[in-house]
């Protein structure tokens, strides 16, 4: 009776363990790695052979630029919603680009663009040394998620105005880069514009496979930074070719404010110069 009374026990525990979302989505993580064992040729901007910056860390940016050519992103997300932005080089350590969305691209509904138009540029002030990080100010307004005619804004507030600081270091098992960053949004909806602040780091996990994790205060329903009312959110990237980058973008693990929101984004860096 005893041993039964303790495996009733174990299950109630595992059956705890199991509850957050986190954990609903186990077999589904593990596929993941799966995936980013196999080998390619070359490496983009994931894992220890990189050939270039990381620019997001989940949501939010890193203080990473392009030093050359054009970088178009792509972020899916639900009801056949894409979020297309591109970022191109003007001059060193300055960037512009842009941002839209497209809803319903697949299925019988109309195709639609949105009107909004996110315009995005990044400017590196300080480049990283052996004793200092790199720092990048920059604006974003390209939201993400699916758009919300009713409030005229994405699932997703744009970074906005932001300030960011990056770090790499390498130990045994890689790379591992530290990034922080503070940000004001700037959408339609004024009642959400509220400073905010994130944190994070990216381990490469293989020569070709990155994961990333971000913690952002959330500033906009989190006005007090309190660390319970954060967002969580991680990302699994895996370099396809030195050109070609692909991964998941899993928002808010924890289900701080909703449901557990997955992303699959693609990258592709063009260069002028080879």
């Amino acid at each position: 009776m005893f041993l039964l009374n303790k495996s009733k026990h174990f299950l109630t525990y595992f059956n705890l363990l199991f509850s957050y979302s986190i954990f609903k989505h186990f077999p589904f993580y593990i596929s993941l790695i799966i995936f980013v064992s196999i080998q390619p040729s070359s490496a983009g901007n994931a894992g220890s052979l990189f050939t270039s910056e990381t620019l997001e860390l989940v949501n939010q940016p890193t203080a990473g630029i392009i030093t050359n050519g054009e970088l178009i992103k792509l972020h899916f997300a639900g009801n056949n919603n894409i979020n297309i932005s591109g970022e191109y080089f003007l001059q060193k350590n300055f960037v512009v680009g842009y941002g839209f969305n497209i809803e319903n691209l697949l299925g019988n509904k109309q195709i639609e663009i949105s009107d909004l138009l996110g315009f995005i540029a990044r400017y590196r002030i300080l480049n990283e040394h052996k004793y200092y990080p790199a720092l990048t100010v920059g604006i974003d307004l390209q939201g993400k998620g699916e758009y919300i005619p009713a409030l005229d804004q994405n699932e997703f507030l744009p970074t906005g105005l932001y300030f960011a600081a990056s770090k790499a270091f390498k130990w045994d098992l890689g790379y591992l880069s530290l990034h922080l960053g503070a940000n004001y949004p700037v959408s339609i909806n004024k009642q959400f514009d509220r400073i905010s602040s994130y944190f994070g780091f990216e381990q490469t996990i293989s020569k070709y496979a990155s994961i990333n994790l971000e913690y952002d205060f959330a500033g906009n329903n989190n006005p007090k930074f309190e660390i319970k009312k954060g967002i969580t959110n991680l990302a699994i990237r895996y370099s396809i070719s030195s050109d070609f980058t692909v991964g998941i973008n899993i928002i808010d693990i924890f289900s701080t404010y909703n449901k557990t929101y997955r992303m699959l984004k693609m990258e592709y860096r063009s260069n002028f110069i080879k």
